[in-house]
């Protein structure tokens, strides 16, 4: 069976819903990030827009998706292409360890400048 292609803006679309979702579970976790604030930072959001985003009157940059997916290794495939797992497969406790690790190299950035 062949699939149909998607049109920008429906992957934009399906993007958007996703990492929503993503944000729900990062959030959601006893973590390093415990709000929606911290969770849009880490994305290189403007936390300002994440209610606009919710009620889809915006839609989630595509870099900052990616980005998510790099900071809380999230599955490129499923936030893209909607295949998969949420996460790669592998440990939890060194997911959560290496998450922790990006957000304190990202703070010290931030502070350096």
């Amino acid at each position: 069976m062949k699939r149909q292609k998607r049109t920008k803006e429906q992957l934009v679309a399906d993007v958007t819903a996703n990492w929503l979702k993503l944000a729900d579970v990062i959030v959601g976790k006893s973590g390093p990030v415990k709000t929606y604030r911290d969770f849009c930072h880490a994305c290189g959001l403007y936390p300002q827009n994440f209610s606009a985003i919710q009620k889809r009157e915006r839609m989630v940059p595509l870099e900052c998706a990616a980005l998510a997916c790099e900071v809380f290794n999230c599955s490129l495939n499923w936030m893209f292409a909607n295949q998969g797992d949420m996460f790669e497969r592998e440990d939890m406790l060194s997911k959560v360890e290496e998450i922790e690790e990006r957000l304190k190299a990202m703070e010290k950035k931030l502070k350096a400048k």
